[in-house]
């Protein structure tokens, strides 16, 4: 894989790959190591939904400790990987979040927003329960009734499709996220 870059100057430039070093990285987070890599044009995400959506709201300025710098998504996507393999669930799906200020916790702070697309029912009880052993009174598994929309700010944040859950890593790729023993 190569990189292309556009200067201000208008000529792009081409950096050499270093997948290895991409590859390090990635597998030294924590529950994660990569196995298998998608471009986006190769899956099938679903829309984000049109009608109002229960979203699960998660205080990043005091999750814990261990869930600090994005802990917190790591740990979304390391439940739905869970979830996934002991279903042996081959349906698609996707994770949609956003973040803004908050004052949902009864103070001002940062939350993160999820909505979740295209899984069946039993998931979402789920990944609320889990979430809130992990993460206490710094996420509400049943927060505000949101209709997601890119111009608000909604992205895919995690996907789940060919029996595999999967992390975003840049605009064109994903990787297949699995759960350490």
């Amino acid at each position: 894989m190569e990189y292309w870059i556009d200067c201000d100057d208008g000529i792009e430039e081409i950096l050499p790959d270093d997948e290895d070093d991409e590859d390090e990285a990635v597998n030294n987070l924590p529950n994660r190591t990569v196995t298998e890599r998608r471009k986006a044009h190769e899956m099938h995400f679903v829309e984000m939904p049109t009608k109002p959506s229960v979203s699960i709201e998660v205080d990043v300025d005091f999750v814990p400790d261990a869930y600090r710098y994005g802990g917190w998504e790591d740990l979304i996507r390391s439940i739905t990987a869970e979830w996934v393999q002991k279903n042996t669930y081959l349906g698609t799906g996707t994770i949609f979040a956003m973040s803004s200020d908050s004052v949902n916790f009864n103070h001002q702070s940062h939350s993160a927003f999820y909505v979740v697309a295209g899984m069946p029912d039993q998931f979402m009880p789920f990944l609320r329960r889990e979430l809130k052993k992990c993460l206490g009174g710094s996420v509400r598994p049943q927060s505000d009734m949101v209709i997601p929309t890119m111009k608000d700010g909604w992205n895919n944040r995690c996907h789940i499709e060919f029996g595999k859950t999967w992390d975003i890593e840049d605009a064109v790729t994903w990787f297949e996220v699995l759960i350490k023993d």
